[in-house]
């Protein structure tokens, strides 16, 4: 396998993880760096389980994202109601190597004519059984400066244009045996080395039958290392003319292609596998490496990768997809920008509730388990890696971000400057003197604010460390401040890669920093597990809650990230809380609306979707009918064209249309009256009974009174009748209400 980069110039992209350099996936276009805020939910909580657990969870509703899964559960997720999938391009592809150094492999007519013999169409769909898709650039399809789709494709098969470049480069059969001799009448016979594995052997096989069609003699050599591979037996490379292999991009980089295929490197031990040599490539090296401004630096690798699809030192095939996968039912917000991976800082922003309170609940991930080459010389690449390196931009942020089309914007900074010799003498020639002016909003979590402090100390600690021997940051000739909002960063070169590669390295916290200068940064591969408290201190979006090694990882909402939701801008929505209508009548429910942008609503009764409309007011009605006796809920859901979501909650009790009349009757003024009347007579009478008992015997009555005292009882009991009457209805209904 081939890792780029692979040159020293470029390694501290490999080795940065959490110290800077791995770029923060790109927005979409269509999306401005403005439209970025969140993040929406309170937690995401990463759990590592294996592949079956992950799918399992999926299904199930453990999990409402997973990522990194093959294509063979791509029908069974799909099949579910509930659950979206979307197929993610890795960043790397299987490739031809050409070695150029070899006769007649020297000859760019020979290269071009392997390239179009080669069916890569076919070999995606007949061996890989359409799990990956074909590639022609050097650069994957999903990096932003790769140029696939720029030029003619070579997907599929040309072999009558293969024949005649050979023929008219003098490639002829000679001695009539089916296979061409070289230009100078000798036997041709290329041998063409591929790993021992299932997959590169049964693509090396169809690679030698079409070659043989063209009329060229393939010998396969299956080996089980190639021979660049870090071995004692590494060359020499003339063991092969052909060599299938994996080119895995390792970091946004694009430098190492100015060394991969530099022709005073085609000499090297460790550099330019295919001994790739063109003065034409050559020419557009300098403006990559040194170019001023992202124009360029594009309009330099757009030539460089036109020139080696032309030239064919090595024969991009195609890229594997793997699959991510998510609910559709809980959280909405997903894949609203283009990037390779569902789990990118951008979505992890974005998503929200489907329904509900928009600025709440919690995201559950299954990420897979990840090897542990701690122990090797490589870079550490564990669990730990993968999280606190990978998705390192969850918690710290940079001075700019990388926009959809490779060029920068302004993230912690409101605005900066540009300054070279010409425009200010006291700038060192070849210098570029860069001002920042920083957002007085930024704090870390703790709500300290992040000011030119951090930022000088950052860029500091990145200079000084002997760990990055070959660190872009050495070239930082002086950082200062000019006040706490105000930080100038001088380099020392004018490249804009360099300057690009420098200025999107995060910015650590005081106690991060402190820490590693205890510690030392020589050999510092921070395991979350054993970090003290403190280094949670964040800046970005999340802050680490809890962390488990090889278990999960809870992340939660930074409450005091300077871009949080605007929640003046969420939609609200409001109305009565309860009502009683009766069965078998038209009644018309009513919400207030607020939204600054257009929108929708949605209405559930109970959990059934009632009615859908789109919103065009202040205020929505809907009429309902209910023909049973019921208690219901009527839920209306607000939702704006950015799918943030308010929403409210009509309780309604239907009554019979016969105790509704009474209901109605008995809680208008008449109703009232009889119980005032009511509760006057036994107050009254109630009074005169009292008094007469305290005095009988005392006093002597008339027969006329003692007859009309024999009567109170009997006036007490009517009035007592009416009152029951007139508020069991309300006893009832307040009954049904609080059930």
């Amino acid at each position: 396998m081939i890792m780029y980069p692979i040159k020293k110039v470029g390694l501290v992209i490999v080795l940065i993880s959490l110290l800077g350099c791995s770029t923060i996936p790109t927005p979409g276009r269509g999306w401005t760096i403005d439209d970025i805020q969140g993040p929406c939910v309170d937690q995401v909580i990463f759990h590592v389980a294996d592949e079956d657990e992950r799918v399992n969870g999926l299904l199930n509703g453990t999990f409402d994202i997973i990522c990194d899964v093959s294509q063979r559960y791509s029908a069974e997720l799909a099949a579910h109601e509930s659950i979206e999938v979307e197929s993610v391009l890795e960043n790397g592809y299987s490739s031809i190597f050409i070695n150029c150094d070899w006769y007649p492999l020297n000859f760019s007519a020979i290269r071009k004519a392997v390239a179009l013999t080669i069916s890569k169409q076919d070999i995606c769909t007949e061996i890989y059984n359409t799990t990956v898709r074909p590639l022609d650039t050097i650069l994957p399809q999903q990096h932003v400066y790769s140029a696939e789709g720029l030029f003619e494709s070579m997907y599929h098969s040309e072999l009558n244009e293969a024949n005649a470049l050979l023929n008219d480069a003098g490639f002829l059969d000679v001695d009539n045996d089916t296979y061409r001799e070289n230009p100078l009448g000798q036997p041709l016979e290329i041998i063409f080395a591929v790993r021992n594995d299932p997959v590169s052997i049964k693509i090396g096989e169809c690679i030698v039958s079409s070659l043989e069609e063209l009329g060229l003699q393939i010998i396969l050599s299956i080996r089980e290392i190639l021979p660049w591979d870090p071995t004692p037996l590494i060359y020499p490379y003339r063991e092969w003319q052909l060599a299938l292999d994996h080119v895995s991009i390792e970091s946004d980089d694009i430098r190492w292609i100015a060394y991969e295929f530099w022709s005073e490197y085609a000499d090297e031990a460790d550099y330019n596998i295919p001994k790739y040599r063109s003065a034409q490539f050559d020419s557009w090296r300098n403006q990559l490496l040194k170019g001023h401004s992202h124009e360029e630096v594009k309009e330099a690798i757009t030539a460089m990768q036109r020139i080696l699809f032309d030239d064919c030192p090595l024969v991009p095939l195609c890229q594997e997809y793997t699959i991510s996968a998510y609910r559709t039912d809980r959280f909405t917000g997903f894949k609203e920008y283009d990037f390779s991976e569902i789990l990118h800082r951008w979505n992890l922003q974005h998503i929200r509730q489907k329904r509900g309170d928009s600025l709440s609940g919690v995201l559950h991930c299954g990420v897979p388990y990840i090897p542990d080459y701690s122990q090797t010389d490589t870079e550490l690449y564990n669990f730990n890696d993968r999280i606190f390196g990978y998705y390192d931009d969850m918690f710290f942020d940079s001075l700019l971000v990388e926009n959809a089309e490779g060029g920068l914007n302004p993230w912690l900074c409101e605005s900066y400057t540009k300054e070279t010799h010409d425009d200010d003498p006291s700038v060192v020639e070849g210098n570029c003197r860069y001002t920042f002016k920083l957002l007085n909003n930024v704090t870390w979590n703790d709500g300290t604010p992040l000011t030119a402090f951090d930022i000088i100390s950052t860029f500091v600690q990145y200079r000084n460390s002997t760990r990055f021997e070959y660190s872009l940051a050495k070239s930082i000739s002086s950082v200062y401040s000019l006040d706490d909002f105000t930080v100038v960063v001088e380099i020392a070169t004018e490249s804009y890669l360099s300057f690009k590669n420098i200025i999107e390295c995060k910015i650590l916290s005081k106690a991060v920093l402190e820490y590693n200068n205890d510690t030392g940064w020589d050999n510092w591969y921070p395991h979350l597990g054993d970090l003290p408290d403190q280094l949670w201190e964040a800046s970005g979006p999340f802050t680490v809650e809890e962390y488990l090694d090889n278990e999960k990882m809870t992340v939660a909402k930074n409450q005091e990230y300077f871009r949080s939701v605007d929640t003046s801008r969420l939609p609200y929505i409001s109305g009565v809380d309860n009502i009683t209508i009766s069965s078998g009548t038209i009644h018309e429910l009513q919400w207030d609306v607020q939204s600054s942008k257009p929108h929708s609503i949605e209405i559930y009764r109970n959990d059934t979707l009632y009615y859908t409309s789109e919103g065009d007011g202040s205020e929505f009605m809907l009429q309902i009918n209910e023909s049973e006796e019921c208690c219901v809920m009527y839920t209306a859901y607000i939702i704006d064209n950015e799918g943030f979501c308010g929403s409210h909650t009509i309780h309604v009790t239907v009554l019979p249309h016969f105790e509704m009349a009474i209901h109605d009757f008995f809680i208008n003024p008449i109703s009232l009256l009889f119980t005032l009347v009511g509760s006057s007579v036994m107050i009254f009478y109630g009074a005169r009974i009292i008094h007469y008992k305290r005095t009988k015997g005392t006093h002597t009555r008339g027969k006329s009174e003692k007859n009309n005292l024999n009567e109170l009882p009997k006036t007490i009991e009517l009035s007592i009748l009416v009152l029951c009457v007139t508020n069991s209805n309300r006893i009832l209904r307040s009954r049904i209400l609080k059930s």
